[in-house]
């Protein structure tokens, strides 16, 4: 499954970005700060259900998939899921893990282009 970025949406202190699949449902919503001087911090919030009646398929509900920050440097610290499961990704089969690996890439490919102090020499 390909993911693709869609659309920014921005208030006071967060900036939202929506990963849409092919089918053009969100499957996933990354949230960061808007303080990103020398890093950004980030969750990522996986849609288990949508509202078929809306355009544009809305989401209704989500989960916590994924939390961290990535410095300016590429450094990054990240934790799966919540606390309660002992911070355990469940995946299932190849293709959830193509997809984990394709949310990773957006989020540190946001980090990239939001950080304002990001040093490409040094973190790629």
């Amino acid at each position: 499954m390909k993911l693709y970025l869609k659309k920014k949406l921005q208030n006071k202190k967060r900036m939202k970005q929506s990963l849409l699949a092919k089918n053009g449902y969100i499957h996933f919503v990354i949230e960061i700060e808007e303080d990103t001087e020398y890093r950004m911090e980030f969750k990522v919030y996986e849609v288990n259900s949508w509202d078929a009646e809306e355009p544009g398929n809305t989401p209704v509900d989500d989960e916590l998939y994924v939390q961290g920050y990535i410095k300016w440097d590429g450094c990054s610290d990240v934790y799966f899921g919540i606390e309660e499961n002992g911070h355990s990704l469940h995946l299932c089969g190849k293709t959830d893990w193509i997809l984990h690996a394709e949310v990773m890439m957006a989020i540190y490919n946001l980090a990239a282009d939001t950080i304002k102090n990001y040093n490409k020499e040094v973190a790629e």
